[in-house]
């Protein structure tokens, strides 16, 4: 491709990638919180650190530019409150999502703080004059574990929250889903 062919190409790519990114993250936020709702977090599910990337730093940011724990509950309930309404949950409905929602939003809270410790472990063997391969491999296996015990916790909501909503409300989720994603 020609040089200003190129140009033109990238150029229209730039907004285009832009709009990707947003959608992404609404396609995310939505999944997340539709897998949460149905499928039931959140947006913890959705990884509250690029989250908070997007929100202004009075809303969203702790220490070092992370979301916290309280900013992401906040947005989560928010959203759940949301996508209850959308739906057009009953208060059983509603009390029932957010007690299942809370839980996992917890169990799923104490999970990242684990990885987060792993991190800086990691880190911290990084940093050291040898590389220690089995150390190396011990946390590899620690995350592989979380990740599976976050996954088996998120089904877990998932499912809890499908046995709350009817059918047709669980396909209006899969609906908003759907159009968050084209």
């Amino acid at each position: 491709m020609d040089e200003s062919k190129e140009r033109e190409h990238n150029a229209g790519a730039a907004p285009e990638a832009e709009r990707r990114g947003h959608g992404f993250l609404a396609g995310v936020l939505v999944g997340g919180l539709v897998g949460v709702l149905i499928a039931g977090a959140a947006m913890f599910a959705t990884s509250p650190i690029k989250a908070a990337a997007r929100w202004p730093m009075s809303m969203s940011r702790g220490p070092r530019g992370m979301c916290s724990h309280e900013a992401a509950r906040a947005r989560f309930e928010m959203a759940t409150d949301f996508l209850l309404w959308k739906v057009d949950a009953t208060n059983d409905q509603c009390e029932k999502v957010k007690a299942v929602t809370k839980d996992a939003m917890d169990d799923l809270t104490g999970l990242a703080k684990r990885h987060h410790d792993d991190r800086e472990t990691l880190l911290n063997e990084l940093a050291k004059p040898s590389v220690n391969r089995a150390a190396l491999e011990g946390l590899r296996k620690t995350e592989m574990g979380l990740a599976d015990e976050a996954s088996q916790r998120l089904l877990t909501a998932i499912a809890d929250v499908a046995d709350v909503l009817t059918p047709d409300q669980r396909a209006q989720l899969v609906e908003l889903a759907h159009e968050f994603h084209r």
